[in-house]
């Protein structure tokens, strides 16, 4: 039986942590450079139905490291924190914004050049109805300052 080098396990738990942590930090700076990069800006498009017809207009807002959809806004939506990754097509990006009488938007988008792709899924969860579902679509370009 072979047993294990104590040189050899102390260079393990060395560079075992060191490594975790270079890890966690370079994730940690992709996500705050993501989040630099979609920093003050305003989007402005249409919306609507998953996989139907344009049926509304919108305005995203990412600022002070927050997320707004101006049109949810009326409904009790409120700004919320979002995540955001630089990827090969451009900033992915997710948030949770969420309505005192309304429920929840769970959004994912992405952001390439001057144009935004997103998807939303509205739910709010229903005592005496059925639970509600909606997915829809926001489309849209970077608004002139």
């Amino acid at each position: 039986m072979k047993t294990i080098d104590t040189k050899h396990l102390l260079l393990f738990g060395i560079l075992l942590p060191g490594l975790v942590l270079l890890r966690t930090t370079a994730i940690g700076d992709d996500a705050s450079n993501a989040m630099a990069m979609l920093e003050g800006k305003v989007f402005v498009g249409h919306t609507g139905p998953l996989n139907g017809p344009e049926n509304g207009e919108d305005e995203v807002v990412f600022r002070n490291s927050r997320f707004l959809s101006t049109a949810c806004d009326k409904w009790g939506f409120d700004s919320s924190g979002y995540e955001a990754t630089v990827q090969p097509d451009g900033i992915h990006f997710t948030s949770v914004t969420k309505s005192p009488k309304h429920g929840q938007i769970l959004w994912k988008g992405v952001v390439s050049g001057d144009t935004i792709n997103a998807t939303y899924l509205w739910t709010k969860e229903r005592w005496y109805w059925f639970n509600a579902r909606e997915e829809r679509w926001f489309k849209g370009k970077l608004r002139a300052q």
